[in-house]
């Protein structure tokens, strides 16, 4: 097999890539926008032999899979030759639906009721229903892990009948939404769940680092904070009752390790920070000092303050990056 340059440019924006060996296969791109790109594929051997050309116009609102792609295509052989055209959308950001239709000289098939979905980077399923003038109706079930295919077909008419189509199209869905239900959410659940305790478990050591300066930096403060407290308490001032910090929220497979806790206890280091009965942290964060963060893998952080001010008592929760000013009476709770 000789294999000859990938994305071997020929004028400006066209490209070619190929092989040969006993027969010659290749394909000639050429962009014909950002959106909007043509190809031109060829494929001759001793058995069978083709040419197919395609157009593809993709449009994305995010970075990742396409939020509306459409594609047409000709194809001329000696074993097939069809138009085709499908349309495939995207759902959600692991969910894609598709509906294809092909015009054939021997049989014309619609592909509807569509569904893609993608468990993980190495896994994905999808499901298709198959309607052909010659081939009757069946569905296609194809599971994708790594570089390996799986395709099953199910036979369910020889005659494309109306009852049997609408539950092919029903069978999809309802198929889609008990997979997801039974295997895909756990399986996804448990995966992030042992992704997070493998990076617990791996910035142990710098958690635990931080946690340190941050006991040496309290201890440091003690006396201030108990001199401002004095001071506070004896013009009904602000005094922090309690402030933690960190994953606040947590779940059943959170402090799955007792010595490193996703919140902690940072209410003297708040309370040091208060100066003449007004509190202002301009961002909240774990480098502040007193602070630490104790889960460096949770994006979702927060700071929550209990204090009382003129004898009332006040509760507030702001997240990582915020801002947070106190008193106010909007944090009044009784």
């Amino acid at each position: 097999m000789l294999q000859l340059p990938e994305g071997r440019s020929l004028y400006g924006d066209l490209s070619f890539n190929g092989a040969t060996g006993f027969g010659l296969q290749g394909q000639v791109h050429h962009p014909f926008s950002k959106a909007t790109n043509g190809f031109l594929r060829w494929h001759f051997d001793s058995q069978q032999s083709s040419v197919e050309s395609e157009v593809v116009h993709e449009r994305h609102d995010t970075e990742g899979p396409p939020l509306l792609e459409l594609s047409s295509s000709v194809k001329l052989g000696n074993h097939e030759s069809y138009v085709q055209a499908k349309v495939l959308g995207k759902v959600t950001q692991d969910l894609r639906v598709f509906i294809k239709g092909r015009l054939g000289v021997l049989d014309s098939t619609i592909g509807v009721g569509g569904v893609r979905t993608v468990i993980d980077e190495n896994n994905k399923v999808s499901c298709q229903l198959m309607m052909g003038t010659m081939s009757g109706l069946s569905l296609k079930l194809k599971y994708m892990h790594m570089n390996q295919t799986y395709v099953t077909h199910v036979k369910m008419s020889d005659d494309v009948a109306p009852e049997v189509a609408s539950l092919g199209l029903i069978v999809p869905v309802l198929g889609y939404f008990a997979l997801k239900r039974i295997f895909i959410d756990p399986y996804i659940a448990r995966q992030a769940a042992a992704l997070r305790r493998g990076n617990k478990k791996r910035n142990r050591q710098e958690v635990e680092k931080q946690r340190k300066e941050a006991e040496q930096a309290v201890m440091l403060m003690k006396e201030t904070v108990e001199r401002k407290l004095k001071l506070e308490q004896s013009v009904g001032g602000l005094i922090i009752l309690e402030a933690h910090y960190g994953k606040l929220l947590l779940t059943s497979d959170d402090d799955i390790l007792d010595d490193m806790p996703s919140v902690v206890d940072v209410t003297m280091a708040v309370q040091c920070m208060a100066e003449k009965s007004v509190l202002t942290i301009h961002e909240v964060s774990g480098r502040l000092i007193g602070f630490y963060d104790p889960c460096p893998e949770d994006p979702e952080k927060s700071l929550r303050v209990r204090y009382s001010f003129q004898g009332r008592t006040h509760e507030v929760t702001v997240g990582e990056k915020d801002t947070l000013k106190c008193p106010s009476k909007k944090h009044i709770i009784q």
